[in-house]
């Protein structure tokens, strides 16, 4: 872990330097290395998100067809969506690890 890192999870640390203006020196933690699976794991989910990026934009399969043409035409082009459409999606994520 970095020194910025561990500074930044040092919470007893940064109250100690806030609230009683004592120095702020960070507790050492260990790092933890990268494990093939970990590497592989999210090397595979770049590549799979890819291809269904790749695959969805060309040509839609026939079952998703339905979903993709209601999305396409959801999104207006005006800039406003530019914004409301990754708001959707991070709200979205946050609720699926919210329910997890």
């Amino acid at each position: 872990m970095s020194h910025t890192a561990a500074l930044f999870v040092d919470h007893r640390g940064y109250a100690s330097a806030a609230l009683d203006g004592g120095p702020w020196r960070a507790a050492s933690a260990p790092l933890e290395p990268w494990t093939a699976a970990g590497v592989l794991g999210g090397a595979a989910g770049v590549v799979l998100a890819a291809l269904v990026a790749v695959r969805l934009r060309h040509r839609a399969p026939r079952v998703l067809r339905p979903v993709t043409s209601r999305l396409r035409a959801a999104h207006s082009g005006h800039v406003g969506d530019y914004a409301a459409w990754p708001t959707a999606g991070v709200a979205s994520f946050g609720l699926l690890l919210f329910t997890v």
